[in-house]
C-alpha cells in the first residue's frame, strides 16, 4: 500500500464493543503494527475510530470509553466518503506526481548501477584479453632474446602450444561469464546498497521517510528489469536532461495542475464562498501562467 494512502481510509469500526481503553489500546495497537507491514512509514496513517449509527451504543450513558467522540469521528468519515467526487481531481494530480517521482528513481538507481556495471565489464575484459595476450607477448620476447631458436618450432611444439592457446582461452571466457553472472546476481542482491549509495545525500539532515516509502515500489520494479536482461551495462543511458526535465515538472507544472484541481473542487461548492476562493486560485495560475512565460 505504500504510495497509495492518499486514495483510501483506515477506520476501526465498532469500537463500542469494547470495554475498557486497555481493549481499545490493544485493538489500536495491533491495527497500528499490521498497518506498519503495509505501509513503509514513520508514523501510521490517519485511523479513524467509529462505531455504526443506530447501535445499542448510542443509548450507552455510563460506558467507559468517550462514545461522543467517536460519533464524531464517524461524521468524519461520511463526509470523507461524500467528498469523494472532489477529491477525484487531488488523487489524479497526487498520482501523476508519485508515478513521476518513482520514474526518476527508477532512472536514477539505475543509471549508477549501468555505470557501475559497464566499468566491471570493461575492467573485466581488459583484464581477459591481458591474460590472453600475455602468452604470445612472452614467446615472442622469449624468440627476440634467442631464448629460444628456431629448432623449438616442430610440428608437436606448435600444435601443443596452439592447444594450450585454445584453452586458455576458452578458460578465460568461461570464467569471465561466470564472473559477470554471479556479479548480476549481486547487484540485484545489493539493490539497496545503491539506492543508499544513490540518494546518500538526502540522508543527511533527514531518515528520507518519503524516499525509502517510494523505494519499496520502485525495488520490485527494478529488480525484474534487471532479472529480464544479461547485464546492467547493457541498458541504454538516461540522459539527464530527460531526468531535468522530469523535476521540472514536479518543480512547476504540478503546482498549476494542484491549482487547476481546486479550481474544479471549488466550483462544485454550493456556496458563494467557494465561487470568491476559485477567483483567487484562478487568479494565482494566471500569474503561475505569466511567470512561467516570462521566464520561456
Amino acid at each position: 500500500l505504500a504510495g497509495l494512502d492518499h486514495k483510501f481510509l483506515v477506520v476501526l469500526n465498532k469500537v463500542d464493543q469494547l470495554d475498557n481503553s486497555v481493549d481499545f489500546a490493544r485493538a489500536y495497537g495491533t491495527l497500528g503494527w499490521a498497518l506498519s507491514k503495509v505501509i513503509r512509514r514513520k508514523d501510521i496513517p490517519n485511523i479513524y475510530t467509529m462505531y455504526n449509527a443506530g447501535s445499542c451504543a448510542d443509548g450507552t450513558v455510563d460506558h467507559k470509553l468517550p462514545l461522543e467522540s467517536f460519533a464524531k469521528r464517524r461524521d468524519e468519515v461520511v463526509a470523507e466518503v461524500l467528498r469523494a467526487r472532489e477529491r477525484h481531481f487531488d488523487n489524479v494530480v497526487t498520482s501523476l506526481e508519485e508515478t513521476l517521482r518513482q520514474v526518476s528513481m527508477v532512472a536514477t538507481v539505475l543509471g549508477a548501477i549501468r555505470a557501475r556495471a559497464l566499468h566491471r565489464v570493461v575492467l573485466a575484459w581488459f583484464i581477459g584479453v591481458l591474460v590472453a595476450v600475455a602468452p604470445a607477448g612472452a614467446l615472442i620476447w622469449l624468440f627476440q632474446n634467442e631464448a629460444i631458436d628456431g629448432d623449438w618450432f616442430t610440428t608437436s611444439f606448435i600444435f601443443g602450444l596452439s592447444s594450450s592457446y585454445a584453452l586458455l582461452f576458452v578458460g578465460i571466457t568461461t570464467f569471465f561469464r561466470e564472473y559477470l553472472r554471479q556479479f548480476r546476481k549481486l547487484q540485484i542482491a545489493g539493490l539497496d546498497d545503491a539506492f543508499e549509495d544513490v540518494y546518500a545525500d538526502s540522508f543527511i539532515h533527514n531518515d528520507g521517510e518519503d524516499h525509502r516509502a517510494r523505494w519499496q515500489v520502485v525495488k520490485t520494479k527494478i529488480a525484474n528489469i534487471l532479472s529480464s536482461i544479461p547485464c546492467a551495462s547493457t541498458l541504454q543511458p538516461f540522459p539527464s536532461f530527460e531526468i531535468a526535465r522530469i523535476d521540472d515538472v514536479l518543480q512547476k507544472d504540478l503546482w498549476q495542475l494542484r491549482q487547476l484541481a481546486r479550481l474544479i473542487r471549488i466550483d462544485l461548492l454550493p456556496d458563494q464562498a467557494g465561487k470568491e476562493e476559485g477567483r483567487v486560485a484562478a487568479a494565482a495560475v494566471q500569474r503561475g501562467r505569466s511567470a512561467a512565460a516570462a521566464g520561456a
